[in-house]
């Protein structure tokens, strides 16, 4: 398995490569999380401008 790549015996009790491994995920989830928050409401932004512009009643949105 592959816990057994990152959690050697060697580096008991600490497991160096298996505290980054878990730590690089999380760190990507929150940065995935922030991106997606982001590109969310560049798209809202994209849809009251088209609105606007094309004199529309307010429509659907993306959740914040």
């Amino acid at each position: 398995m592959l816990i057994d790549y990152l959690q050697l015996r060697e580096q008991e009790p600490l497991y160096q490569n298996g505290g980054a491994v878990i730590i690089a995920g999380a760190a990507m989830g929150i940065f995935g999380c922030l991106w997606c928050k982001w590109y969310v409401k560049k798209l809202n932004k994209k849809l009251d401008e088209s609105e606007q512009a094309n004199d529309l009643p307010k429509g659907w949105r993306y959740v914040e």
